[in-house]
C-alpha cells in the first residue's frame, strides 16, 4: 500500500478538471508559452502555426482570448498547389 510508506507525497494532475479545448498534452505544452507570454506586458499577439483543423490552434485560440491575446494562425490544408491545376 502507498500510504504504508514513509514520507511518500503524490501529486495527481486531473485532465478530467481542465477546459475541453485546451486540455492534455496540448495545454501542458501552451501552460509554459503562455507563462513566457504573460510574463511580457507588451506581448499581444500570438502567433502559430497548424493544419485547417488543428486541435493546437484551437486550444491557442481559447487561451488567447482567455488572456486578452490576439491570436493569429498560419494554417496549411492537405491540399496540393491548386495554381498547377488552374488551366
Amino acid at each position: 500500500r502507498i500510504s504504508s510508506l514513509p514520507s511518500v507525497n503524490i501529486y495527481i494532475k486531473r485532465d478530467d478538471q481542465l477546459d475541453s479545448y485546451a486540455s492534455g498534452n496540448k495545454l501542458r505544452k501552451l501552460e509554459f508559452l503562455f507563462a513566457d507570454i504573460l510574463s511580457r506586458p507588451k506581448c499581444h499577439h500570438i502567433i502559430t502555426a497548424g493544419s485547417l483543423h488543428s486541435n493546437h490552434c484551437k486550444a491557442v485560440a481559447v487561451l488567447a482570448a482567455r488572456f486578452q491575446r490576439q491570436a493569429h494562425f498560419l494554417l496549411r490544408t492537405d491540399r496540393d498547389n491548386q495554381d498547377e491545376q488552374i488551366l
